[in-house]
């Protein structure tokens, strides 16, 4: 995950995230990461697969939102609770996949 920040285009913002890294540790890199593909879903929805990473690669915040906006939309995205539906929801599927 770490290496969404070293291989990125994110300029300035790059330093901002690995500061905040350092302070609250794994959970930023996360919300960066949710950030920027929320930012982007309409259009990685629209794109076939093979598509897909090319897309990723490039910087999908581009011109679009100064360092400033994305650590602060990062820091304002709370994944506490997103994280516990999810584990739930992969907990149903285990649980039922089991049953077969």
């Amino acid at each position: 995950m770490l290496c969404v920040l070293r291989d990125s285009q994110l300029g300035c913002a790059q330093v901002r995230i690995w500061d905040i890294f350092m302070m609250e540790g794994m959970k930023v890199v996360f919300r960066v990461a949710m950030t920027l593909l929320l930012s982007q879903q309409d259009v990685l929805l629209k794109l076939r697969f093979e598509d897909l990473v090319p897309a990723l690669r490039r910087a999908p915040m581009a011109g679009k939102a100064s360092a400033d906006a994305l650590i602060k939309m990062a820091c304002d995205l709370r994944v506490s609770k997103k994280l516990d539906d999810l584990a739930t929801a992969y907990q149903k599927q285990l649980a039922e996949k089991n049953k077969k």
